[in-house]
């Protein structure tokens, strides 16, 4: 018997299945939130990177800068010659600066140097410095130009400020221990609660000085050191220094004349 084909109705195409949309949307998310961490961690590593590159090449910078200061202060020349700003920013990398030597005789050679009555043709000008919390004992500043400087709270522990020019210069609550200042250009200095103790104040102009309760006074030498009839140092003992009187006739304030008798 010949058998009937029963036909086969058309399939009917599936459905959208709301769970197969949420699997593949939720797929897409996994994989944006992994590229967007990925990008994160790499961001994260080259910012760390960048900012330790940086951090090296600032502490190039500084270590070039301070070696730069210390050439400054070691190069041989006398006048305006980037020492103060040297010596001011060593000071600010607190370093340490006990036994430099910026004498006239080293900056300027021995000829620039007259041993006999300390004077400077050409010192090195440290003018209007400001070295106050300063670390620099046993250092040689012999002749240099000081003037209106401020070391105060400074240790200056046996440093030599011999023939050097101190006008209106600050030593306030310095420790100038064993400090030399022979013949040096004291006029208009402050003193006020330096520790002196053994310091040399031989031949040094000294008019107008201050002294105020500055400690070891009566260890310091004076011998020969004077100053003007009027205007003598205060707070130190009148018969420890020379006194002379001036004649606006004879004299000029700030030219240094021979020492005179009493």
């Amino acid at each position: 018997m010949h058998k009937e084909t029963v036909p086969i109705p058309p399939q009917e195409a599936p459905q959208n299945n709301p769970r197969t949309k949420s699997s593949k949307w939720a797929q897409f998310e996994r994989i944006v939130l992994m590229a967007t961490f990925v990008s994160i961690v790499l961001g994260t590593v080259t910012f760390l990177i960048d900012i330790e590159d940086r951090n090296a090449a600032r502490a190039d910078l500084k270590s070039d800068a301070i070696n730069r200061a210390w050439s400054s202060l070691a190069t041989q020349a006398v006048g305006n010659s980037g020492k103060v700003e040297a010596i001011e920013y060593l000071k600010t990398q607190d370093r340490n600066m006990s036994g430099i030597d910026v004498s006239c005789a080293k900056m300027g050679g021995p000829e620039n140097w007259d041993t006999n009555t300390f004077r400077c043709k050409a010192p090195v000008f440290l003018q209007f410095g400001a070295f106050s919390d300063i670390k620099m004992d046993n250092a040689n500043l012999n002749g240099a130009d000081l003037t209106c400087s401020v070391l105060d709270n400074a240790s200056l522990k046996m440093t030599k400020f011999n023939g050097a020019k101190l006008v209106e210069t600050s030593f306030k609550d310095v420790d100038l221990e064993k400090a030399e200042f022979q013949r040096g250009n004291l006029e208009d200095a402050d003193f006020t609660r330096a520790d002196v103790t053994n310091a040399d104040f031989t031949g040094a102009f000294l008019s107008k000085a201050t002294f105020k309760d500055a400690i070891g006074l009566s260890t310091a030498l004076f011998d020969g050191a004077w100053a003007w009839k009027d205007q003598m140092p205060v707070n130190l003992n009148a018969k420890w220094i020379h006194s002379c009187s001036f004649n606006d006739r004879l004299h000029q304030r700030h030219i240094l004349p021979d020492i005179c008798k009493p």
